[in-house]
């Protein structure tokens, strides 16, 4: 009995650590998305002729932050939310 207990137990934080992955990899994308649409709005709003360096800075570091967490999903560890820097707008 002691065994099946570890096992679901096991295979619950499993599912745990495997929605904390979610969930971030899913923060961080929508991050860039936003990022991406505000580039995007203010270098329209130029009509291109005005780079929007505070914008394309935010990009960067969300493109930045979506790959280190790509990457870092791929080996199979894990990154703490806290270690995630937030970007200011």
């Amino acid at each position: 009995m002691a065994l099946k207990e570890r096992i679901r137990a096991n295979q619950r934080e499993a599912a745990t650590r495997e929605e904390m992955r979610r969930r971030h990899f899913e923060a961080r994308f929508n991050t860039l998305v936003d990022a991406v649409s505000q580039f995007a709005k203010e270098y329209n709003a130029g009509h291109g002729g005005i780079w929007p360096q505070r914008q394309a800075d935010i990009l960067r570091k969300a493109m930045l932050e979506l790959q280190s967490l790509e990457a870092t999903l791929a080996r199979g560890g894990e990154r703490s939310p806290a270690c995630a820097t937030d970007v200011k707008r």
